[in-house]
């Protein structure tokens, strides 16, 4: 290979990379996002059910979820 060849070719594989570690970065920010989304959602049904459990002084913790539904339709 003669030298314009051959800068041809590292300026290919380099351009490769950069695109390569945007898509790379891109991707991990979007999984970032969807994970703090998950929390934030886990985070408010909890905060909510503590919220209904001082409200009603549930007994049966197992019916939290129903008070959590009368909660937000109200």
């Amino acid at each position: 290979m003669n030298t314009v060849q051959e800068h041809a070719y590292i300026n290919f594989i380099n351009n490769a990379n950069k695109m390569w570690t945007k898509q790379v970065l891109t991707h991990n920010l979007i999984k970032l996002i969807q994970v703090l989304t998950v929390v934030a959602k886990l985070y408010f049904v909890l905060y909510m059910y503590k919220k209904a459990c001082k409200k009603q002084a549930l007994t049966y913790p197992q019916k939290w979820w129903i008070t959590l539904l009368k909660t937000n339709l109200n």
